[in-house]
Protein backbone atom coordinates (compact mmCIF):
# COMPACT_ATOMS: atom_id res chain seq x y z
CA UNK A 1 0.00 0.00 0.00
CA UNK A 2 1.24 3.61 -0.76
CA UNK A 3 -0.01 6.99 0.56
CA UNK A 4 -0.32 7.66 4.01
CA UNK A 5 0.15 4.12 4.90
CA UNK A 6 3.10 2.91 7.09
CA UNK A 7 4.57 -0.76 8.79
CA UNK A 8 6.02 -1.16 12.03
CA UNK A 9 6.51 -3.33 14.57
CA UNK A 10 4.09 -5.78 12.81
CA UNK A 11 0.87 -3.37 12.38
CA UNK A 12 0.08 -1.76 9.32
CA UNK A 13 -1.45 1.63 9.28
CA UNK A 14 -3.70 3.45 6.62
CA UNK A 15 -4.73 6.62 7.07
CA UNK A 16 -6.59 9.37 5.08
CA UNK A 17 -6.37 7.29 1.74
CA UNK A 18 -9.19 7.21 -1.12
CA UNK A 19 -10.99 3.55 -1.50
CA UNK A 20 -13.22 3.53 -4.47
CA UNK A 21 -14.69 0.85 -6.98
CA UNK A 22 -12.18 -1.71 -5.86
CA UNK A 23 -13.89 -5.27 -6.84
CA UNK A 24 -12.32 -7.70 -4.48
CA UNK A 25 -11.32 -5.48 -1.30
CA UNK A 26 -9.95 -2.24 -0.07
CA UNK A 27 -8.34 -3.62 2.59
CA UNK A 28 -7.59 -7.30 2.69
CA UNK A 29 -6.22 -8.54 5.80
CA UNK A 30 -4.67 -12.00 5.37
CA UNK A 31 -2.64 -12.15 8.27
CA UNK A 32 -3.37 -12.49 12.41
CA UNK A 33 -2.55 -8.95 13.28
CA UNK A 34 -5.13 -6.25 12.93
CA UNK A 35 -4.48 -3.81 10.11
CA UNK A 36 -5.93 0.34 11.31
CA UNK A 37 -7.32 1.52 8.53
CA UNK A 38 -9.05 4.17 10.07
CA UNK A 39 -10.24 7.97 8.52
CA UNK A 40 -10.49 6.41 5.25
CA UNK A 41 -12.60 7.04 2.65
CA UNK A 42 -14.99 3.91 1.47
CA UNK A 43 -16.46 5.01 -1.31
CA UNK A 44 -19.71 5.25 0.55
CA UNK A 45 -21.40 8.10 3.46
CA UNK A 46 -22.02 4.59 5.90
CA UNK A 47 -18.52 3.06 4.97
CA UNK A 48 -17.01 0.14 4.19
CA UNK A 49 -18.84 -3.33 3.64
CA UNK A 50 -19.35 -6.61 4.10
CA UNK A 51 -17.38 -7.13 7.93
CA UNK A 52 -18.72 -3.35 7.99
CA UNK A 53 -22.15 -2.06 8.35
CA UNK A 54 -21.96 0.07 4.86
CA UNK A 55 -22.53 -0.49 1.37
CA UNK A 56 -18.72 0.76 -0.02
CA UNK A 57 -15.45 -1.04 -0.82
CA UNK A 58 -15.29 -4.60 1.08
CA UNK A 59 -12.84 -5.39 4.35
CA UNK A 60 -12.29 -8.10 5.77
CA UNK A 61 -11.87 -9.23 9.48
CA UNK A 62 -9.08 -8.01 11.12
CA UNK A 63 -9.11 -4.31 9.56
CA UNK A 64 -10.07 -1.71 12.36
CA UNK A 65 -11.78 0.84 9.70
CA UNK A 66 -14.24 3.17 12.29
CA UNK A 67 -13.96 6.06 12.26
CA UNK A 68 -14.55 6.48 8.86
CA UNK A 69 -14.72 9.36 6.32
CA UNK A 70 -18.34 10.69 5.65
CA UNK A 71 -16.97 12.00 2.11
CA UNK A 72 -14.21 11.73 -0.66
CA UNK A 73 -12.54 14.77 0.93
CA UNK A 74 -9.29 12.95 2.17
CA UNK A 75 -8.68 16.46 4.31
CA UNK A 76 -12.32 16.26 6.19
CA UNK A 77 -12.56 15.16 9.96
CA UNK A 78 -13.52 12.06 10.92
CA UNK A 79 -13.64 12.55 14.48
CA UNK A 80 -17.15 12.74 16.31
CA UNK A 81 -18.90 11.70 13.11
CA UNK A 82 -21.36 9.12 14.57
CA UNK A 83 -20.06 5.94 12.67
CA UNK A 84 -18.22 3.84 15.61
CA UNK A 85 -15.67 5.43 17.21
CA UNK A 86 -15.53 9.02 18.44
CA UNK A 87 -11.77 8.42 19.39
CA UNK A 88 -8.92 10.15 17.45
CA UNK A 89 -9.18 11.98 14.08
CA UNK A 90 -5.94 10.88 12.92
CA UNK A 91 -5.44 14.65 12.02
CA UNK A 92 -1.49 13.96 11.72
CA UNK A 93 -0.12 14.71 8.61
CA UNK A 94 -3.10 16.27 7.51
CA UNK A 95 -0.99 18.52 5.17
CA UNK A 96 1.03 15.87 3.56
CA UNK A 97 0.39 13.62 0.44
CA UNK A 98 -3.01 11.40 -0.05
CA UNK A 99 -3.43 8.59 -1.80
CA UNK A 100 -6.39 7.14 -3.51
CA UNK A 101 -6.88 3.82 -5.02
CA UNK A 102 -9.43 3.07 -7.75
CA UNK A 103 -10.84 -0.03 -9.27
CA UNK A 104 -10.79 -1.26 -12.67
Amino acid sequence: MTGNSSIGDGTVVAHRNGLTGIASFGVNNLNPFRVEATCNWWDAKNGPGPVGPGSGDKVRPNVTFAPWLKSSNLRSSCKGSGNGDEGDDNDQGATGDYASFRGM
